[in-house]
C-alpha cells in the first residue's frame, strides 16, 4: 500500500468529525470520491491518537447519510425509484447495455442509467442534473462519473442499442390471486398483496399487483420458517377461510400457484417447510363476542419500529366458534399504539417464545395496517370494482424492443414507473417534492411534509426497496 500523505490524514480528520461517519464510510467515500484507497484499519489507527481531541463516539454510526427536512430538492422521486422493485427495469436494462460497453461495469451501468433516466423524467440537461446532489444520491454516487457517462452516450449515439423487452412484459403481468394447495386436500386464496383472505380468486383490482412483485413476496413472506398474512376479517367470529386455513397449515402446505388476470396460472417453488409459524393480523374490535383470554395478559412492553412507538403483550386467547362451543386456541399478540387505551390491533400466531421478534417481523411488514383498515374495509365492499386502465393493457401497447439514440429515450423507463404509481397511488406526483434523507442499515426513511398522512401509510405497508434497503416515508 503506497505511503499516506499528510494531506489524505488532514482530509480523514475533517471527515470523522462529522460524527455520523465511521472508519468503514470514512474508508468507502475516500476511494470512490477521492480517489484514494485506505483500508478501514489504516484510518483508525490515524484517528486513534486524536480521537479524544475529536470526540467521536466508538461503536457502529446511527446512519452512514443524513440530510435536514427540506435538504433534497427532488426528494420525491426516491418514491419512483422505489416502485422499480417491482419490476427490476433499471437492473434489467443495464444487462442489456453491457454488451455494448463491455469496458464498463455493469453496476455503473446501473447507476448511469437512474440518473439518465430520472433527469429525462424531470426534462433537465445532464448539466444542471450533475450539479443537483439528490439526482447523486439517487444512483448512488458520491461524485459525477463524467468521463464514463461521456463515454456512455458517445456509444449510444454511435451503436444505438437496443433492448428486448419480452421479459418486462411478463413481469408487468397482472396476478390477481396466491391460491395455497395443502396436504389435507384444502385450498386458501389470497389477494396478490398477501392482505387478507378471500372466498375464491380475487376479484378486486386494488389487490392486484405485478407479477415479478408478487413473487417475491410470496418468496419472503411464505417461507419454511413463516407465514405473514396482513389481516383476516370477521364479524364477532373467526371466518371460515381462516379456520380452514389453520386446519390446511397443520396438515402441511403441498403447493402455492399464483393466478393470473389473462387466466393463467404459474407455481412459485419453494421449500416450504412442514409446520411453519404463522403471523396473521386481526382486529379486536371485530371479535368481542368470541374472545376468551385464557390466562391474565401480561404488561405491554414497548416496541418502535420505523419511529413508530407501540405496545405489546402476547396471551394465549381461545376464539369460539359461531353456534359452537368449541374454538381455536391461539396465541394472540395485543397491540396499542399508545399507553392509555384499548389495543387497536392484534396478531395471531402459533407461537410462544420469540414473541418481540415475531411481533417486529410483522411491522416491518405491514407498519401502518391499523390506521389504513377501514378504507380497505370501504374498498373490499366493492367486490367487483373495474379498473379504467388496466396494466395488461399498457404491456400490449408496448413494442418488442427499446431502441436508445438520446437522452430523451430514457424517459421510456421512468414513464412505466410512473405509470405503477400512479396505478398504486392515484394521484400522487414525486416531481418538484424537497425533503429530508436518512440512510442506515436496513432503512432508507424519507421526510417529504408536502405528502399526505394517508398515501404516506399506504406507501409504508406497500413494503418497496432501494438497494436492499426498506424505504418509508416518515
Amino acid at each position: 500500500m503506497p505511503k499516506i500523505t499528510s494531506d489524505t490524514k488532514q482530509l480523514i480528520f475533517r471527515l470523522a468529525k462529522k460524527n455520523y461517519l465511521g472508519v468503514r464510510e470514512i474508508s468507502l467515500l475516500l476511494e470512490q470520491k477521492y480517489g484514494k484507497k485506505v483500508s478501514k484499519s489504516s484510518v483508525q489507527l490515524i484517528l486513534k491518537p486524536k480521537r479524544s481531541r475529536l470526540k467521536i463516539k466508538k461503536g457502529p454510526k446511527p446512519a452512514r447519510l443524513r440530510y435536514s427536512k427540506s435538504a433534497l430538492d427532488q426528494a420525491g422521486l426516491f418514491i419512483l425509484l422505489a416502485m422499480d422493485y417491482k419490476v427490476d427495469l433499471i437492473a434489467y436494462f443495464s444487462r442489456g447495455f453491457s454488451g455494448y460497453f463491455p469496458k464498463i461495469s455493469v453496476r455503473s451501468i446501473e447507476k448511469i442509467i437512474s440518473f439518465l433516466s430520472l433527469s429525462a423524467y424531470c426534462g433537465r440537461a445532464i448539466e444542471t442534473s450533475k450539479k443537483n446532489k439528490t439526482f447523486l444520491k439517487l444512483s448512488g454516487q458520491y461524485s459525477f462519473p463524467s468521463k464514463k457517462v461521456q463515454s456512455f452516450l458517445a456509444g449510444i449515439t454511435s451503436h444505438i442499442p437496443t433492448v428486448d423487452i419480452k421479459d418486462i412484459k411478463q413481469r408487468l403481468q397482472t396476478v390477481t390471486t396466491v391460491k395455497l394447495y395443502f396436504k389435507n386436500n384444502l385450498v386458501s386464496f389470497l389477494d396478490a398483496k398477501l392482505t387478507c383472505f378471500w372466498d375464491g380468486p380475487c376479484e378486486n383490482p386494488k389487490f392486484f399487483e405485478t407479477y415479478l412483485y408478487s413473487e417475491k413476496i410470496v418468496k419472503q413472506r411464505i417461507t419454511e420458517k413463516h407465514i405473514i398474512i396482513g389481516y383476516t376479517e370477521g364479524q364477532n367470529y373467526l371466518s371460515v377461510r381462516l379456520t380452514n386455513f389453520l386446519s390446511g397449515l397443520r396438515s402441511g402446505l403441498k403447493r402455492v400457484d399464483l393466478l393470473f388476470l389473462n387466466g393463467k396460472t404459474k407455481e412459485i417453488k419453494g421449500n416450504f417447510g412442514p409446520n411453519p409459524s404463522f403471523l396473521i393480523g386481526y382486529f379486536p374490535r371485530n371479535f368481542s363476542k368470541s374472545i376468551q383470554f385464557l390466562e391474565k395478559p401480561p404488561r405491554f412492553k414497548k416496541l418502535t419500529v420505523f419511529d413508530r412507538d407501540f405496545y405489546y403483550t402476547p396471551v394465549l386467547t381461545r376464539f369460539i366458534r359461531e353456534k359452537s362451543s368449541e374454538g381455536n386456541i391461539l396465541n394472540s399478540v395485543l397491540i396499542k399504539t399508545k399507553q392509555r387505551q384499548l389495543p387497536v390491533l392484534g396478531i395471531l400466531t402459533d407461537r410462544r417464545n420469540y414473541v418481540d421478534h415475531l411481533t417486529k417481523q410483522y411491522f416491518f411488514v405491514w407498519p401502518y395496517l391499523d390506521e389504513t383498515f377501514l378504507k380497505q374495509q370501504n374498498v373490499l365492499s366493492q367486490k367487483k370494482s373495474v379498473s379504467k386502465v388496466t396494466i395488461d393493457e399498457i404491456i400490449n401497447k408496448l413494442p418488442d424492443f427499446f431502441s436508445f439514440k438520446e437522452l430523451s429515450d430514457f424517459s421510456k423507463l421512468t414513464d412505466i414507473l410512473s405509470f405503477l404509481l400512479k396505478k398504486e397511488f392515484s394521484f400522487l406526483e414525486c416531481r418538484n417534492r424537497c425533503g429530508g434523507l436518512v440512510k442506515e442499515k436496513d432503512v432508507l426513511r424519507l421526510t417529504i411534509p408536502s405528502i399526505p398522512k394517508e398515501t404516506k401509510y399506504h406507501f409504508n405497508n406497500s413494503c418497496l426497496y432501494i438497494e436492499g434497503k426498506r424505504v418509508v416515508m416518515v
